[in-house]
C-alpha cells in the first residue's frame, strides 16, 4: 500500500468515528479535519506524514470554527485522541506522533507551547 492509500484509509476509518469533514488529501500537503465537540465544532489543520511504522501529524494547528474560545475540551480531546491511538493501531503503526504549537494567540493555559506526542502503539 502506498503512502497515499494509507493516508486515505486512515482518514476513511476516522470519518466514521471521529471526522465531521475533511479537505482533499495530497501527500506533503496540510489539509483541514473537523470534529464536532460538546461546545462546538473544532477544526484542524495538519499535515499528514509516515515513517516507516510511525503516523506523524505534523504541524498540528487546533481552532474553533466559531468565532471566539472554546473551553473545557478535556473530554473531548482526549476522546480524540483515543480515537486517533485505535485507529493508527488498526491499520499497523507502531508509534502516533503529533507535533506542532499552541497559537500564541490561543487562550490556553500555555500559549506558543511547543507540542511533542509520542504514543507507543
Amino acid at each position: 500500500m502506498t503512502q497515499l492509500e494509507l493516508i486515505r484509509k486512515l482518514i476513511e476509518t476516522l470519518k466514521k468515528v471521529l471526522i465531521q469533514k475533511v479537505s482533499e488529501i495530497k501527500l506533503g500537503d496540510l489539509f483541514e479535519l473537523k470534529i464536532e465537540t460538546r461546545k462546538g465544532a473544532i477544526d484542524m489543520l495538519v499535515e499528514i506524514v509516515i515513517e516507516e511504522e510511525t503516523l506523524h501529524l505534523k504541524d498540528i494547528v487546533i481552532y474553533p470554527e466559531a468565532k471566539g474560545a472554546l473551553s473545557g475540551l478535556d473530554k473531548d480531546i482526549l476522546k480524540t485522541r483515543t480515537k486517533l491511538i485505535e485507529t493508527a493501531r488498526k491499520l499497523g503503526f507502531k508509534k502516533l506522533k503529533i507535533t506542532g504549537y499552541r497559537h500564541p494567540k490561543s487562550t490556553s493555559a500555555k500559549p506558543g507551547k511547543k507540542i511533542n506526542i509520542n504514543v507507543k502503539l
